[in-house]
């Protein structure tokens, strides 16, 4: 494909290497687009089923190429597109695994943390290395290491900046397989043989399963470009509010007033004793005699009054 990125197809399977060796793989602007389009191609390929991330020369990936800082090959950030890093915004709907040996620090844990699985050799070490000269994770790191290892040990390494061992990382879940060094790859490799053996249908809800982009840029287009999409990562994090019909706009609150069946049961027993009482009988009311009325005449206007309320008006015939 390119001199910066390599892609090897083995069945279901699609190996995609960052193939700078002498950087320790770190990212600079054009390689950062190279990975986006093998990964665009990788979604759209209706064979490919699962990819493997990796680096060559034993190093998974040192973060983005400061050496391109100021010159026409630095990173940059697309506001509807590609990431910093390349892929890193696309909600693709395969899975993907990275295969870390070596350092997977700063934009390359960026990387690693956009993979749905981690299998690490001995040799890995990750760690947000770029604390060390005050730049944040700005590739989606904040939200999708708390949402892997938990708030507490994603603060530990952001502000620390310390570098995490293979073993520690598979110990706080940040790693999803540990391996001998060496094994990454072929590990990874027979992992993904064994998600593509199931139905397409279960890895491709990617994005539900909160492991997508934190921002806006979903992959998968058959003409190969992007468009702005609701990252799961906006609690999570990331993208708009969808709208439509489970999404109108709120309309002021109707409050139902519903009498307690307590009440209504009490109201009429005293309407029905009531009645017995005037039942084919006269009586005197303000100085005048007025015949008494059956008690379908009487319909409280409001079922919620009192059961007094009900009798007062029940003799004086006013309902």
């Amino acid at each position: 494909m390119s001199p910066n990125v390599l892609v090897q197809r083995d069945g279901a399977v699609t190996t995609i290497t960052i193939d700078r060796p002498s950087a320790r793989n770190a990212v600079d602007g054009p390689t950062a687009a190279e990975l986006a389009d093998a990964f665009r191609a990788f979604d759209a390929d209706p064979d490919a089923a699962v990819a493997v991330l990796t680096g060559a020369g034993g190093a998974f990936c040192a973060g983005a190429d400061l050496k391109a800082i100021g010159t026409d090959r630095m990173n940059r950030t697309h506001p509807d597109g590609d990431g910093p890093m390349g892929p890193t915004r696309m909600a693709l709907g395969k899975p993907v695994i990275a295969a870390v040996a070596g350092p997977a620090v700063a934009g390359g844990l960026e990387l690693a943390l956009w993979c749905d699985l981690r299998v690490a050799d001995a040799t890995a070490v990750f760690g947000v290395f770029c604390r060390r000269w005050g730049v944040p994770l700005i590739d989606g790191g904040t939200v999708r290491l708390p949402r892997l290892i938990g708030q507490s040990r994603a603060m530990d390494l952001i502000l620390t900046g310390r570098p995490v061992d293979a073993e520690e990382a598979f110990e706080i879940g940040l790693a999803n397989r540990l391996v001998p060094a060496g094994e990454a790859v072929p590990a990874a490799q027979e992992l993904a043989r064994q998600l593509a053996a199931f139905p397409p249908g279960v890895p491709a809800r990617r994005p539900a399963l909160g492991t997508g982009p934190v921002g806006r840029v979903r992959a998968g287009r058959a003409d190969g470009g992007v468009r702005r999409g609701d990252g799961p990562g906006s609690p999570g994090g990331g993208g708009g509010r969808r709208r439509g019909p489970l999404h109108r706009r709120r309309r002021p609150p109707r409050h139902l007033h519903v009498t307690p069946p307590r009440v209504i049961e009490e109201s009429t027993r005293v309407i029905e004793e009531s009645t017995r009482v005037i039942a084919g009988s006269t009586h005197v009311i303000g100085g005048s005699t007025r015949p008494s009325l059956p008690v379908s005449a009487c319909r409280p206007r409001n079922h919620a009054c009192r059961p007094l309320d009900h009798a007062c008006r029940l003799l004086d015939h006013g309902c």
